[in-house]
């Protein structure tokens, strides 16, 4: 019988060393077949094992698979002896190839309702999300949630602006009597994200091949590092005024940023004391800096003025003093309807003129207040910093005459079609302190009182915060 036994497996040998296979098995090095758990290392010269591994089904021909398989096994044994199977390393870059195919498109949403290019994402793109384990039988490459996580972490999502630090060094007084810190940068707002959760989210995705996930972001604030040595608080955002001057002309674009870049940025109010945003301005002439543009004189007159379009800033400032619930001292509306200013807060705005109209508010908070600007684009944005007395400010409008509820009236008497009114109402140690905001106009479009009348009505009574008011803590 064992002689029968030798003869049967010499005959598969010989058939298999005539098809060159034989030859291909020993000259590298393995003994492999499909048969789960055997021993997988250098040829050992047994003529019956290696039989009964080819007898048992591997393939080993000359096919571009075949050889990337070899090639791997190659790799895996310089880091392991005990490597799997040809065809399994084969099915498992099968397997790999489909992966790698494998594209899905990401819709990022924010709180903000800001939009986003969608996040195009394939494994062919990011092959280092795919993992390959190995055993000495078994082989498998697959999407590894804790590679993404990491790769997350460190890379970010493409595209995505975080929040931006600044850090404030050196304290100074101008020649204007300003009391201003030396930054490397304006902190800024920015999107975060949870990555082991987004992680979770794209693993199951790719591994069930869908087209389409959704991606929850998070608006994080920019922060503030102190390196002055000064003990100044925490200074973390308070509030944020916001507005757009998107179709201003070159003159009162360059003056805008003018004024937001250099003038009312960087500067420090100490506890107790008064800001004055003209007192930030220094001479508004052409040799300091400033531009032409139109301004307004004698209630109702359009003229070139330079320095046209600081109000812009003094309105997006004025918006970030009302958000943080600081006391305004001294504030005038313009006296012509500004479309300008119908973003972010339609009727908050405040006109400036050097000597003449100023706009000012106290620090009553007991701790330096930070105030920072910028402009990002065509979006102007006033940050105020400091360290939170835990009052909360809730603004409430816009209101016009059609759309004022009966308990609201100004000195006594009814909206007039010419004005637009807002509620403040700041809470801070269980009171609630309400103040009636009035901006009165030459005359108003019927068109924005039309919409926001519309609007309103449709929101219902309920809704009482319009959702063109600024967003606090963003």
């Amino acid at each position: 019988m064992k002689q029968k036994h030798k003869n049967i497996h010499l005959s598969h040998l010989s058939a298999v060393a005539a098809s060159g296979t034989l030859a291909l098995l020993v000259t590298s090095g393995i003994t492999t077949g499909a048969h789960r758990g055997g021993w997988h290392g250098p040829a050992t010269g047994h003529t019956g094992f290696l039989a009964a591994a080819v007898l048992k089904g591997e393939q080993t021909t000359d096919t571009p698979l075949m050889r990337q398989a070899k090639r791997l096994r190659k790799r895996l044994r310089k880091t392991s002896f005990l490597t799997p199977p040809l065809t399994e390393l084969a099915s498992a870059l099968q397997e790999r190839k489909i992966l790698l195919g494998r594209y899905t498109k990401a819709d990022l949403r924010s709180p903000d309702g800001n939009t986003f290019p969608a996040w195009e994402i394939s494994l062919h793109r990011y092959p280092t999300w795919i993992k390959g384990t190995f055993t000495s039988a078994r082989a498998e490459f697959s999407v590894n949630e804790k590679r993404i996580a990491d790769y997350l972490t460190q890379n970010g999502i493409e595209g995505l602006k975080g929040p931006i630090v600044s850090r404030i060094s050196l304290i100074e007084t101008d020649d204007r009597g300003v009391l201003r810190v030396q930054a490397d940068q304006p902190a800024k707002p920015g999107y975060v994200f949870d990555a082991p959760k987004i992680a979770t989210s794209l693993k199951e995705v790719l591994d069930e091949g869908a087209s389409v996930v959704t991606l929850t972001l998070d608006l994080s604030a920019g922060s503030i590092i102190n390196e002055t040595g000064q003990d100044l608080g925490k200074l973390t955002l308070i509030a944020e005024g916001r507005s757009n001057f998107a179709g201003s002309v070159p003159g009162r674009i360059a003056n805008v940023r003018k004024g937001l870049r250099e003038r009312t940025h960087n500067i420090l109010v100490p506890p107790g004391e008064t800001f004055s945003f003209n007192k930030t301005l220094g001479p508004v002439t052409s040799s300091a800096g400033w531009y032409e543009a139109l301004g307004i004189f004698n209630g109702d007159e359009l003229r070139p003025v330079t320095g046209g379009g600081i109000c812009q800033v003094a309105t997006t400032t004025y918006r970030a003093i009302l958000l943080a619930g600081l006391p305004v001292v001294n504030r005038k509306a313009h006296s012509l309807y500004v479309s300008y200013y119908e973003k972010y807060g339609v009727g908050m705005d405040a006109t400036v003129y050097p000597g003449q109209q100023d706009l000012t508010f106290t620090n009553d908070t007991g701790n330096f207040l930070l105030v920072q600007s910028y402009d990002d684009g065509f979006e102007a944005r006033v940050n105020i910093y400091g360290t939170s007395d835990g009052r909360i400010v809730r603004m409430e409008g816009p209101y016009f005459a059609t759309n004022a509820p009966e308990d609201l009236s100004v000195h006594d008497r009814s909206l007039a079609k010419n004005e637009i009114v807002w509620r403040q109402h700041i809470t801070y140690g269980g009171v609630t302190v309400t103040n009636t905001i009035v901006s009165r106009y030459k005359t108003i479009p019927l068109s924005i009182a039309r919409k926001y009348s519309e609007e309103h009505i449709a929101e219902g009574n309920a809704a009482v915060t319009h959702t063109a008011a600024p967003a606090q803590g963003t």
